[in-house]
Order: C-alpha cells, then structure tokens, then sequence
C-alpha cells in the first residue's frame, strides 16, 4: 500500500486530534470507568500550595467519568463537586451572608430577654437634721440615721402588664425624745403591680418577639439564595474553564498544523514544485493562528482566576496555581434534563421554594406586626395600679420581720390611670405609614412573584435553544469533517492543495469550538433553569455548612 504524502498525513493527524473525544490524544489516557484515584480527593484550600508545587505531573481522574488528564506543576485539578464544596467551604460572600442568621438568632434573644426578671438590691445611708420649732423639744437639731438594705424582682409579663415585689430592712436612730421605740428595726414587703387594660396590652406585648422570628426566617432564606447564586457561579465559571481548555487544545492543534505546513511548502519551494506566494499565504495563517492561541491562553488564565476567585481566597497572587476542570462537557450532566422539568411545573416548583420570596414574605410578617402595633398605639393607655404592702416596727430585727409577716401593718392601693395624647397626630401618622409600607411590601413580592415567572420561562426556553444549537453543532461538525475528508480525497487525487485542506481543516476546527460552546451553554442553561425554580442546591444534593460558634471563644 502506498504512503500518503507528509502534508496529508500531517492534517489527518489534525482532523484526528479535533473529533470529538480525541481531540487531545497526546495528554490523555483512556481508563476504565470508575472511582477516581485517591489522589483525586477534595484538596482543601490548606493543602492546595503543597499539592501544586510538585514539579511531577499526575494522573488526576474526572468524578463520575472516565477522563484522566495530565496535569503539571502549579495547577489545581478539580472536578466540578469539588469545585461546589470548596466554595462552599471558602467563599468569603457566602461567609459574609452566613453570620446573618446568628445576627438574628441573638436579635430574637434580645427580644425574649425583654421578659426576663430584673433582680434589684443595694444598701444606703441615711441622715436626717431639722430644727427644732417648739420648746416642748428643747433647742437644736433633730437628728435620725437610717441605715438599709433592700432587694426586689420585677418583671415584665406576656401580657404587657408588670409585677414586682420589695423587702426592705432598716436601722432607726434618732433623738427626737417623743421616740418610744429608739433604736428601732423597721421591715417592709410590698407588692406592686400595673395591667395594661388600653394601649401595650394583649398579644402586642410580644411584637418585637414577632418580629426577631421573622427576622430569623428572612436571613435564612437569605443564606438559602446566597448559596443557590454561588451555585450556579461556580458552575457557570467551571463550565467557562471547560470551554476555554477545549479551545487552547484545538488553537494549539491548529497551530502545531499550520506549522508543519508552512516547513512542508519551504522544503517543496526548494524543490521548486511550490512558489513563494504559497509560503507567504502559510506564514500568515500561521500567525493568525497563533494570535489566536495567544487569547485562547490568556482567556484560560482568565477563567481559571474567576474560578478560583470563588472556591478559595487569593493569597499570594504570583503563586496562586491554575485550576483544571477534569470534568469532560459532554460527559452525563449531574443535573436532570430540562425536558424532565415542564414550565408549569417549574414555575409552581419556583414560587413555593425560592428563597428570596420567602425572604419577602416573612418581612411581609414584620410589617404586618408594625401595623397593628401602630394600631394600638392609637388607643389610649389605661392602666390598672395596685400595690399591697406590710410593714413592721420593733426594737428587736425578729420581732420587727415577725409582724411583718403576720401583716400586722397591712396597707393596699388600687386605682386606675388614663393618658392620651389630644389629636392623636403622631399615632396616626405612624399608622398611615405602616400601612403604606406594608402595602409596598405587598408589591414587591407581587413584583418578585412576577419576576421569578419570567425567569423560569426565559430560563426554559434558553435551554431548549441550548439544546436545539447543540444538535445543530453536531451537525456542523459532522459536515466539516465529511468536507475535511473530500478534501484530503481530492489533494491525493493532486486536484487540490495543502493550503485548501488546511482551509477546511480551519472550518472543521471553528465547528468543533462552537460545538463545544453549544455543550457549555447547554450545561449552563440548565442550572439557570434549577436556579430558576429555586432547586438548584438540593437538585445537586448539596449541604452548605451552618455558622458554628466556637464554645471556647470569650468575649472582651
């Protein structure tokens, strides 16, 4: 069997580097399916440096495929769940909007302990003089020094009414000569109490209670939604650096090809079967291809800064490694197919499970509390008072507590007080303005139930031209290489040149990068369309780590 000359088989080689799942045969090994190596495993941000400053390269394998890349010092090889449970585990926004529910958590705290009981007690001094305004008591000053100690409990009560209970021991002396009793002990127990019959009483008494809870379900589904947007960040820039490592290798094999050609047309120019203007015509394509792998290289350092950016923080930039996707684009999708997912069904799956419009409707709650603590606020303050006490007075510290107990001394008071603000302006207005602001509150969650609509619509529709232009792709690329090999059929009949294969070879290559753009766009559309619906994270089985506060921490 004849050889085919070197031009021929230099741009076969070509056409055989760029089919799909071969274009890149030389750093690739095709292993049987299964669990990736041990040297696979998630590499936590601790241990990154130390695994990319090995100068060896290794085998990394794809989660859930076959594909084993080739990697080399300073890179980072992840798979595409590894890259979710870094950013998971690492993104500084996610960490950021985390702290917000213990936030809240210790703001319904602070609301609860509003009803905590208050202890009170202390010890004073006490020195009274006032003249003496009649003989009968001589001349000079009257004195009387107390010395006490007292102590109480007050609280608040879930009803809006308050309860609080006194002892109080004191030491009488004094000189007023008329005293039968000198030096004398003095005990008192009083009991005092207020019931809030107008404004402040009833259930609105735990409003701001009320609130905190709702403030608790707000930032939850506000972590919710940050973890569903970082999600779908992470996919869209691992998909990104999926595609831009598919484009260098075909920019890479283009190039090496249009090389080759160009050495092949300078040895046939000194054989003098080709003219300068074929080298000239070569060097050009030559160099636009190599331009072109030139921003192909930039855009991959480019994607893989935006990647990394997101599942681990920047330390020293200059030894910050590249990442690798080791996930192959058209390997089995992680996701189900947006086909499984009608439109009906995703716009009811989105309006019971977005987090952002749970978050709107619990700060929805909250205005409506504000409201009707604004309504109370315009009924007047009526509170019923009492207060009952006993008191004992002895020259002994027991006999003095013992009457007192007995309630030898039994005093009580029980009366009724009214307030009200004349013209009622600033109730009013504070309940006009509640009311309005709960009426907009209203809106935008008609807006954000109106806006997720037409997110999951446009959503659904992207992913089914994502799909459409994807078979459309194949399509082209299978055309391409059927030309590519018409071409090569015709320059080993001589009725063509090598410069017009490499032309094909060109439209073959630009095929195969929009149907790899076509596969990305097709993975990208359909985590927008899980976003969309609000399922992005469980459709994933992801768990983002909850806030643990350390035990051992000591606050200064």
């Amino acid at each position: 069997m004849p050889t085919a000359p070197l031009p021929v088989r230099l741009l076969a080689a070509a056409a055989l580097a760029l089919l799909p799942g071969a274009y890149a045969a030389a750093d690739e090994v095709e292993l049987p399916a299964g669990p990736p190596p041990a040297d696979a495993a998630l590499v936590t941000p601790g241990e990154a440096d130390a695994a990319v400053t090995d100068d060896a390269t290794r085998d990394v394998g794809a989660a859930g495929g076959s594909r084993f890349v080739v990697v080399g010092a300073n890179e980072l090889p992840l798979s595409l769940r590894e890259a979710l449970e870094q950013a998971l585990s690492s993104d500084l926004g996610l960490a950021e909007r985390r702290l917000d529910v213990p936030i809240a958590a210790q703001q319904r705290l602070q609301a609860e302990a509003g009803f905590d009981r208050l202890l009170t007690a202390g010890v004073d001094l006490r020195r009274d003089e006032e003249p003496s305004t009649t003989s009968f008591f001589g001349s000079g000053a009257i004195r009387t020094t107390t010395y006490s100690a007292y102590g109480g409990v007050r609280r608040r009560l879930p009803t809006g009414g308050e309860v609080s209970l006194l002892y109080r021991a004191d030491r009488i002396d004094t000189s007023r000569p008329l005293s039968t009793v000198n030096p004398a002990w003095r005990h008192g127990v009083s009991v005092d109490f207020r019931v809030p019959l107008g404004q402040g009483g009833g259930s609105i008494a735990r409003s701001e209670i009320l609130k905190a809870h709702n403030g608790m379900a707000a930032a939850r589904a506000g972590e919710e939604a940050a973890v569903e947007d970082l999600v779908l960040a992470v996919l869209r820039a691992y998909w990104e650096l999926a595609f831009a490592q598919r484009d260098l290798a075909a920019r890479v094999a283009s190039e090496t090809v249009a090389s080759e050609l160009l050495d092949d047309i300078q040895a046939r120019i000194q054989a003098e079967v080709a003219t300068p203007l074929d080298a000239a015509e070569a060097r050009a394509g030559l160099e636009r291809r190599r331009s072109e792998r030139l921003l192909a290289e930039r855009t991959l350092d480019d994607a893989s800064d935006a990647l990394l950016a997101l599942i681990r923080p920047f330390r020293d930039g200059s030894t910050a490694p590249r990442v690798v996707a080791i996930d192959d684009p058209d390997a089995p999708t992680m996701l189900e197919a947006g086909d499984d997912l009608p439109v009906a069904r995703a716009v009811a799956l989105a309006l019971g499970a977005r987090p952002e419009l749970r978050a709107v409707k619990a700060e929805l709650a909250t205005r409506g509390v504000e409201v009707l603590e604004a309504k109370d606020a315009l009924r007047p303050t009526i509170d019923l008072i009492g207060s009952a006490s006993s008191v004992g007075y002895r020259e002994g510290w027991y006999d003095s507590l013992k009457d007192t107990a007995g309630g030898e001394a039994l005093s009580m008071a029980l009366g009724v007080e009214v307030s009200l603000y004349l013209g009622q302006r600033a109730a009013k207005a504070r309940f006009r303005a509640a009311g309005w602001a709960r009426e907009q509150t209203q809106l935008r969650m008609r807006q954000l139930e109106n806006q997720i609509v037409q997110d999951v619509r446009r959503a659904h529709r992207a992913m089914g031209t994502a799909s459409a232009v994807r078979r459309a792709a194949e399509a082209e690329v299978a055309a391409a290489r059927e030309s590519l090999d018409g071409e090569r059929q015709r320059l080993a009949e001589s009725k063509s040149t090598p410069y017009r294969v490499l032309e094909q070879e060109e439209l073959l290559t630009e095929a195969q990068t929009r149907l790899t753009r076509a596969q990305i766009d097709t993975r990208v559309a359909e985590a927008e369309l899980w976003r969309a619906a609000g399922s992005l994270s469980e459709r994933l089985r992801l768990t983002a780590p909850r806030f643990a506060p350390c035990n051992r921490c000591s606050w200064r």
